[in-house]
Formats: C-alpha cells, sequence, structure tokens
C-alpha cells in the first residue's frame, strides 16, 4: 500500500520538476532585465516586459504554444520581482535621489 503512495508522490514531483524546468529555460523576464544591457532597476519591471511580450505575441500568432510560453512568464515574472523588490526600489532610489539633487543643486548656483 505505501509503495502506491509513494509512486503517485514521486509521479507529481517529476511533474513539478518539468514545469519549473520548463518554466527555467524559457527565460523569466525579471532575469531578462536585471542581467541585460542597462540594467533597469524598477519595481516589476520584469513583470511589465512579459505582459508586453505575452500581447506582441498575442497580435503576431506564428507558432503554436508560443503565447502559453510567455502567458507563463507573467506569474514567474511576479513572483520574482516580489522577491527582489527591495533591492530594485534600493537601486532605483540611489540612482534617481542622487541624480535629482544633483540637479537641483546645479540649478541653484
Amino acid at each position: 500500500m505505501k509503495s502506491v503512495s509513494i509512486f503517485k508522490a514521486r509521479k507529481s514531483n517529476q511533474l513539478l520538476f518539468v514545469v519549473l524546468i520548463a518554466i527555467v529555460c524559457s527565460g523569466c523576464s525579471t532575469i531578462q532585465t536585471h542581467t541585460g544591457k542597462g540594467n533597469q532597476y524598477k519595481p516589476y519591471i520584469g513583470t511589465s516586459v512579459a505582459i508586453d511580450k505575452a500581447k506582441k505575441v498575442w497580435k503576431n500568432y506564428d507558432y503554436y504554444g508560443q503565447f502559453e510560453l510567455y502567458a507563463a512568464d507573467i506569474p514567474a515574472s511576479l513572483i520574482a520581482d516580489t522577491i527582489i523588490i527591495p533591492y530594485d526600489l534600493y537601486k532605483y532610489l540611489r540612482n534617481n535621489v542622487g541624480r535629482e539633487n544633483k540637479e537641483l543643486n546645479e540649478n541653484e548656483l
């Protein structure tokens, strides 16, 4: 009896593993925006990029299953953006607040 329940648990773990590998291999938009050129540090930038990609693919539907991959990227990017939001806010505020202070000081002179 126990071997049957272990087999079912292994089957569900295998399915979960395949789904996770598919998401990782498809390339999370959050990872792409943070490691690519320009390094945009805005809160939830990866999620907005994933939504834009899904909209673009929806308009120009070329390959079967392509939209589903981009649609699966949206929740993955949302989770990843939520996890790294403190870092994004730190970098965003560090880059923009320092720049605004410099501009204010230059205008006063």
